[in-house]
This record gives C-alpha cells, structure tokens and sequence, in this order.
C-alpha cells in the first residue's frame, strides 16, 4: 500500500496523483506560466528519487534486526487495502471526482 501511495505521490499514471498532476500542469501551461510548469515537472522528476528511496528499503535490503517490528491490527490493513484501491481506481475513472470539483466550484463561484 505504501507503494501504490509513493508512486500515486511522484504523479506515476494510473494513480490520482497523475491526474491531479495533470490538471495542475495543465492549468498553469494555459495560464503561460511556461518557467512555474517546467520548475514543477523537474521538481516532480527530482522527488521520484526520494519516493523511491524507502520502496528500495522496504523491497531490496535486509531488516537490521526485531527493533523495527511494528503489530498491526486487522482494521487497519483493511483501511490500508480500500485506500490503495481507491487510489488506483480514482487514477483509472477519475471522472466523479472531476464532476465533484466543478460542482463545488460553482457553488462557491455562481454559475457559469
């Protein structure tokens, strides 16, 4: 689950953290604010890096000892298990939470 949450983070497609990512990206390139888009995408390219740094710890090197063992309860990888495919399908069919967006704007806004 903390996987599918860093790479939805980074912007990885197929997660709601692209498409919010876009969205961003793609008001501020029709806004002409070029420099604020390519600063971002470079940004987003330089915290790749550090979203996968704790991926790497968690998938490819050995635990150092019991010290770190944390119990979880079963409600809880239940939570962590309906985040994670919300993410996922959030990032396949974001169209409710598009729908959600501009309603909500045009109640704080007027209509259009």
């Amino acid at each position: 689950a903390l996987t599918i949450f860093l790479f939805s983070l980074t912007g990885i497609p197929l997660t709601v953290g692209f498409i919010g990512k876009f969205y961003l990206f793609a008001a501020v390139i029709r806004g002409q604010f070029y420099i604020l888009a390519i600063v971002g995408i470079l940004n987003s390219v330089v915290s790749l890096y550090y979203y996968l740094k704790p991926i790497r710890m968690m998938f490819f090197e050995q635990p150092r000892g019991d010290e770190g063992t944390v119990r979880f309860e079963a409600w809880n990888y239940s939570l962590m298990g309906v985040l994670a495919c919300a993410t996922i399908v959030f990032g396949l069919y974001w169209s409710p939470i598009i729908s959600f967006a501009n309603r909500s704007l045009s109640f704080f806004t007027g209509p259009a």
